[in-house]
């Protein structure tokens, strides 16, 4: 009962790839807006004028949503044998 508007690649927004098939026939409000390294230049030169703020992104652990592992602990080693699958060239991940 909402709309949204989002922003993405046209990989994933406009041809529907990695499956993202529920964005098919959405209207397209602004395309090809330029390449994801050059936007972030742009944003931090006119933005921010160069200097990025640490009261807005100055928090190194992403408040909270990124927890940060010892390689060689074993919650990082559960992590990755429970909750991370990758595809292998040998069968499918």
């Amino acid at each position: 009962d909402a709309t949204y508007t989002l922003a993405g690649s046209v990989y994933t927004l406009q041809n529907g790839g990695d499956g993202y098939s529920m964005f098919k026939g959405a209207e397209v409000v602004k395309a090809d807006c330029g390449k994801d390294q050059d936007l972030l230049i742009q944003y931090l030169k006119e933005d921010l004028n160069g200097v990025i703020p640490a009261e807005q992104y100055g928090n190194a652990y992403g408040e909270g949503r990124i927890k940060i592992l010892a390689a060689d602990s074993e919650q990082a080693h559960r992590f990755v044998q429970t909750e991370r699958v990758e595809a292998t060239k040998e069968k499918d991940g």
